[in-house]
């Protein structure tokens, strides 16, 4: 300060918290003031709101749908700088928290430290956090863990809601959260936080029930392996919360304990080879879980026949459209085991029955006479409860030769209309006859079968000489054959 000076000053700075842990209920600052020979200490202590929060929870029942409670989780209320931060919440049994409806805002805080959710700022799953609901199938216990990708400085508020899993008229949900995280120093606390809830659905008495799946071959009563099951939740009579998934076992069963009575809707998801998953359990089928007796356990049979299905592949030509007959073909299931091979027969069609549900495809080993075909393409088809017979088109282009004419003479190798000519097969048999190239100078002949060939011309365009050669080609089954005939193969042309 000036010396000599009489006056009072104020001397105002600010201390900063930026990139530590807050956890402590009070700052303090003390500072030493000197005055030639005078010393004195001057210290100071500030409050700072919300300190050592970095978890809080809160729930209540959902004033729009009775049949679920709402979750809140605030999580670093106090603003401290941490990274790698993971919430772990472990609901109690008679909840069911649906993953679908868990969403993470930012928010604001005022200098009283109140926390607005700020649904304007939104995180995105899989960018700014990740999420793992963890369920066992058999108890229905839950783990929910949401990790933060980034570090964070911020408060941030976590919704979600849980389907109430109890059969007692009136009862309590309870959450345990428990928060990690790093920074300066490692963060670790645990909350709890519980809501009393009114079941319509339930009784004074009520408890919950065990669902088992048995699945039975209907022929054989054998127990069915691998059938794969999927539990729904009932909203306004469709498939609502997925709750529970599970596989048929060595007993064929599927067991899925604690869940409350009422309806749902059992969908078989997926069928062992060799079955077929019923219309009925594909789209869903709806079950009531009710206490009855002393048994806690309520059983859902179903039994299955060993359906078999059915193909038909029909040839056609790819041009015409007309059904052809003699294609050989191959089917494999997907895995490439040959079930079978055979012939269209004449129209066009080549059928088999007595096939187990699966994948399956055609492949072409041979062609009509007369047309070609790709030998790596696959017709693919699957059987299963949707397409129990089904059917594959399959086409063939004809065989074909091009035989080009042009005027070598000319600047422009311009094409020759007018000259004729026959083909005739290696061995002297003639094919075809009084072909005639058009304006383009081009004769395209089609549905000859793989062979070696020739063109004769038979008859010269007005002003050239009659070829003698013998114009060869081969037709295969697998590309066009293509002759190019120019007159200078002709000698001369005539003055």
């Amino acid at each position: 300060m000036p010396e000599g000076s009489t006056k009072a000053y104020v001397l105002t700075y600010e201390t900063s918290l930026a990139g530590k842990v807050i956890d402590q209920s009070s700052y303090t600052n003390t500072a030493k003031y000197t005055n030639n020979s005078k010393e004195q200490d001057l210290t100071a202590s500030v409050s700072v709101p919300n300190s050592g929060s970095f978890a809080t929870k809160s729930g209540k029942q959902d004033s729009n749908d009775s049949a679920y409670a709402d979750w809140n989780i605030i999580v670093n209320k106090s603003q401290s700088t941490l990274k790698d931060v993971v919430v772990t919440d472990q609901p109690s049994s008679n909840q069911i928290v649906d993953p679908a409806s868990i969403v993470i805002y930012g928010t604001t805080i005022d200098s009283n430290g109140n926390v607005t959710e700020n649904t304007a700022d939104k995180l995105v799953e899989g960018t700014d956090y990740t999420v793992d609901l963890n369920t066992n199938q058999t108890t229905g216990k839950q783990t929910l863990t949401i990790s933060f990708s980034n570090q964070i400085s911020t408060a941030y508020s976590i919704d979600y809601k849980a389907l109430i899993n109890s059969s007692l008229t009136n009862d309590t949900l309870s959450n345990t959260v428990s928060i990690t995280g790093n920074g300066e120093k490692t963060v670790n606390q645990d909350v709890t936080s519980s809501t009393k809830v009114v079941n319509n659905g339930g009784s004074a008495t009520g408890t919950n029930l065990n669902l088992v799946i048995q699945k039975n071959d209907q022929d054989t009563g054998k127990v069915i392996v691998g059938a794969e099951f999927a539990l729904y939740s009932v909203s306004n009579g469709q498939k609502g919360q997925l709750l529970r998934t599970g596989t048929t076992d060595s007993n064929g069963q599927i067991n899925w304990g604690n869940l409350k009575s009422g309806n749902y809707i059992l969908v078989e998801t997926k069928a062992p080879d060799g079955y077929i998953i019923s219309s009925t359990l594909a789209a869903g089928k709806q079950i009531t879980l009710s206490a009855s007796g002393s048994s806690d356990n309520e059983t859902v049979a179903d039994a299955e026949t060993n359906q078999q299905g059915s193909v038909t592949l029909t040839k056609v030509d790819s041009s015409t459209g007309d059904k052809l007959n003699g294609a050989v073909f191959s089917l494999y299931e997907k895995d490439g085991t040959l079930v079978k091979s055979g012939l269209t027969t004449e129209n066009g069609e080549l059928s088999y029955s007595g096939l187990n549900a699966g994948d399956y495809y055609f492949v072409e080993t041979k062609a009509p006479d007369g047309y070609h075909f790709d030998p790596d393409k696959q017709y693919a088809f699957t059987l299963d409860s949707n397409n129990i017979s089904a059917a594959v088109d399959a086409s063939n282009t004809e065989n074909s030769v091009v035989l080009t004419k042009t005027d070598s003479n000319s600047s422009d190798n311009n094409p020759v209309q007018g000259g004729t000519y026959s083909i005739y097969s290696s061995d002297g048999t003639e094919v075809a006859k009084d072909l005639t190239t058009d304006a383009n100078g081009e004769i395209n002949y089609k549905g000859l079968s793989a062979g070696d060939y020739y063109f004769v011309e038979t008859d010269s365009p007005d002003g050239y000489q009659l070829s003698t050669k013998h114009y060869d080609f081969t037709v295969s089954d697998n590309q066009q054959a293509t002759v190019q005939v120019n007159s200078s193969d002709q000698k001369n042309r005539l003055p």
